[in-house]
């Protein structure tokens, strides 16, 4: 799996979290965490088969999503 472009904002723990996951890369994604709170957590998952390239990650005090986030988000067809 790839999870590419992301913005993951506004979640209460890790936003990214790993069940038994293999194969999984992340590119160029934005991760909002709370204070204290790591961006990626390993439930089950072996963090050896995970590739992390160029991800951003931003501690959330009062951060806000730019408009062009705000504008692109949400389920697409």
């Amino acid at each position: 799996m790839v999870v590419t472009g992301q913005t993951i904002f506004g979640t209460g723990r890790s936003p990214i979290r790993f069940h038994r996951a293999l194969e999984v890369t992340l590119r160029r994604n934005r991760l909002v965490c709370l204070p204290g709170v790591p961006p990626f957590r390993y439930n089950r998952a072996e963090p050896a088969t995970l590739v992390f390239d160029e991800n951003e990650v931003i501690e959330a005090v009062n951060w806000q999503p730019p408009d062009d986030v705000l504008s692109a988000a949400g389920p697409r067809p």
